[in-house]
């Protein structure tokens, strides 16, 4: 970065002729932060190449609780962080969850002496008690109706402490009102930064229509106020807010009525040029007095938090992020704990490039799913992005330049000498505990997080005696070569609890990698449970003090393809010495009729070589027989067989994926298709929809190669 640092500066009148933006004035304290903020971090801001998608499982129950549309949930199930009233803690979209209509405020907020927002403030303040006024007071015109009533989105400091007095000078109090659903007028809170002495810069799901309200500057304590309270003369939202995604261009700047007068609690944040960034890792700070927790709870002192950055590529992984853009960034860490919540949308998410470098205006807050959830980061609208158009409205030339990203890691504390860990009891999800950094376990060899990449077998420790108590172990397979597939087999599983084993016993967490994590609490010898995945496979096993069982017992190795869910494996590569009727594909217990009863499907990836698609090569697939559903009319509510032009069976990929045929019904053997495929890869699905309507015995194709 290119510019001189200064140090202990005092902050007086002299200010006025300097630029707001020149670097050694904003962004410097006059106060020094708390000394032990990067102290003792969680060692992960994202998942290792050993430990891919640890934990998801809070976000699994709660989903499993809200049997909400898990469709829109899945793409955006997240909300806002605005305040309400003094108390509400939803944002449009991350505070989109109702606060405990309980939980009382550390405050009666004061309105300014202006009578409209005098007004507005007391006839939301009349109604605290009521639930149904602040269920979901956060509405904006950009957004969905739909999407407020998704319990998955919120905005808050969790897992922070007191801010020291003065050291963030930067960060104001909002107090808003407008219509938030073109009826009612309601009053919200926001976080915002000083960026000059008259422009704020906030989140622009901070902004209802016809929006009237005030900031409060060098404010520490808000039941003290801080040294000024400035009516805002012009709300700006950026134009494209919310387009083309969800919660993007989440931004907006506020030019006040006339300018704050700097001193020791007050004095402006630097805004970073479009070249600033900083590597995955980096530990930065958000501020804000939003909620301390999910379900209520606002501070009356201004929190403070550290959280690591996450890579966009990365936190596009976790489940509902796909649709993070280049506009936004993610921090947060991977056992969650720490995190914005309700109140702190359109706060500052600040970093530096060193101990002594000035802090720059990186993020501001803006969505995320709940608050400080594993696997759930937060999401910030990323400044440096968006600084264009901050200096198109306010004439700010920021002076924060870089030239290449700085690697924040090199600055946190070096950890004391290593100590062995002391063992404490295994967390309980169910409880909302933080999932431990360091792994319990007796099983030394494969159970502390190793990643095997050969054949062998996972046991718990004895068995098939009993299992120690307290213990927290993580076994993982992962592919040998890259893009490769490892299959676990449970041959058993026998805890304390055969059912809900997580609510208050020993359980097992079944974790694939990019995808969902599930709970496994029994199964019997003579039934077996197969995990069959493109990627890392963990089993992680936790136990408690009280009853003891046997345990389990499991086989993992390398495989060369998932099963087909027909009978044998999924993929089929085809190459020059394929010979025709090679490879057959056929439904489950052909020439049997197949189980009709229960819906499942089967799928097949079959592909050749680059050099024989160019060459003019076409695969041929040739129905011997095609027997489904006798009375079916539309292949969409019957038995089928679709063939796509696609890469890979995964569902995410056939979704996008072109159709290239589609049978349905009851074939006779002298009309039985015979189709050639222009394309190097298809993927064959077998779908059973499970209504038990009568069916023939089903398929059988075999695969050619023709010219």
């Amino acid at each position: 970065m290119k510019f001189v640092t200064a140090i202990g500066l005092t902050i007086s009148s002299a200010y006025a002729n300097q630029s707001y933006q020149t670097v050694g004035y904003c962004g410097v304290p006059a106060v020094k932060p708390n000394d032990d903020l990067f102290d003792n971090l969680p060692l992960r801001s994202y998942h290792t190449q050993n430990q891919n998608h640890r934990e998801r499982i809070y976000n699994e129950q709660v989903k499993q609780r809200e049997e909400t549309s898990s469709a829109q949930e899945t793409q955006y199930g997240a909300g806002g962080r605005l305040r309400t009233g003094g108390r509400m803690g939803p944002r449009p979209p991350y505070g989109a969850y109702g606060v405990n209509p309980q939980a009382e405020p550390y405050d009666e907020e004061q309105a300014p002496s202006m009578s409209y927002f005098e007004e507005s403030v007391q006839t939301v303040n009349t109604v605290k008690n009521s639930s149904s006024k602040y269920e979901w007071p956060l509405r904006n015109k950009n957004i969905p109706a739909g999407w407020y009533d998704q319990p998955e989105i919120a905005t808050r400091i969790i897992g922070g402490e007191a801010a020291v007095p003065g050291s963030w000078p930067w960060q104001v109090h909002l107090s808003v009102c407008g219509k938030w659903d073109k009826v009612t007028r309601e009053c919200n809170i926001c976080g915002g930064s000083l960026i000059s002495d008259k422009w704020i810069v906030t989140a622009a799901h901070c902004i209802p229509e016809e929006p009237e309200g005030t900031v409060m500057v060098g404010a520490y304590s808000v039941s003290e106020g801080g040294t000024e309270r400035i009516r805002v003369k012009r709300f700006v939202a950026h134009p494209s807010w919310n387009y083309p995604s969800m919660f993007d261009n989440d931004i907006a700047v506020l030019e006040l009525e006339f300018g704050a007068q700097f001193n020791e609690k007050v004095s402006p944040i630097c805004l970073p040029q479009k070249s600033v960034c900083f590597t995955e890792g980096t530990p930065c700070v958000v501020t804000g007095w939003g909620l301390i927790n999910e379900r209520g709870g606002f501070p009356d002192k201004l929190q403070e938090v550290a959280v690591k950055l996450i890579s966009r590529e990365r936190c596009r992984q976790y489940s509902g992020y796909n649709h993070i853009t280049d506009r936004m960034t993610c921090a947060g860490y991977e056992s969650g704990g720490y995190d914005a919540c309700a109140g702190d949308s359109g706060g500052p998410l600040v970093c530096r490039d060193g101990v002594n470098g000035p802090w720059v205006l990186y993020g501001i807050v803006s969505w995320g799913y709940g608050c400080a959830r594993p696997g759930n980061p937060g999401v910030y609208a990323m400044v440096p992005a968006l600084v264009d158009w901050v200096k198109q409205e306010t004439d700010l030339a920021p002076e924060i330049k870089m030239d290449e990203c700085y690697d924040g890691v090199k600055d946190l504390p070096k950890p004391p000498p290593t100590i062995p860990p002391k063992r404490t009891a295994a967390p309980v999800i169910a409880r909302e505990v933080t999932v431990p950094e360091t792994y319990h376990c007796s099983d030394t060899d494969k159970g502390m997080g190793q990643f095997q990449k050969d054949s062998g077998i996972f046991q718990s420790y004895n068995f098939p005696k009993q299992y120690p108590a307290e213990e927290f172990c993580y076994y993982c397979v992962s592919p040998a070569e890259e893009g490769g597939y490892v299959k676990v087999e449970i041959d058993e599983l026998a805890l304390d609890r055969k059912k809900n084993c997580h609510k208050n016993g020993d359980y097992m967490v079944v974790e694939q990698e990019n995808k969902q994590a599930y709970y496994l609490c029994n199964v019997k010898k003579r039934d077996g449970h197969t995990i069959v995945n493109r990627g890392n496979i963990c089993l992680k096993f936790v136990t408690n003090k009280s009853k003891n069982k046997k345990g389990f017992k499991a086989k993992y190795s390398q495989v060369a393809s998932p099963p087909s869910g027909c009978g044998g494996d999924q993929i089929i590569k085809l190459n020059e010495d394929t010979k025709n009727g090679e490879f057959v594909l056929k439904s489950g217990k052909w020439p049997q009729k197949y189980n009709d009863k229960v819906a499942h499907q089967c799928a097949w990836l079959v592909s050749m070589t680059s050099e024989m698609k160019s060459s003019g090569t076409r695969m041929e697939y040739d129905f011997a027989q095609l027997q489904l559903e006798k009375k079916s009319v539309h292949c969409s509510d019957s038995d089928r067989i679709t063939i796509y032009g696609a890469t890979s069976c995964e569902p995410a990929v056939l979704k996008k994926a072109p159709i290239l045929y589609e049978f349905c019904g009851y074939y006779k053997h002298s009309s039985t298709p015979l189709i050639k495929v222009n394309a190097q890869s298809t993927c064959i699905v077998f779908e059973v929809n499970g209504d038990s309507s009568k069916n023939g015995v089903g398929f059988h194709m075999g695969i050619n190669l023709t010219s």
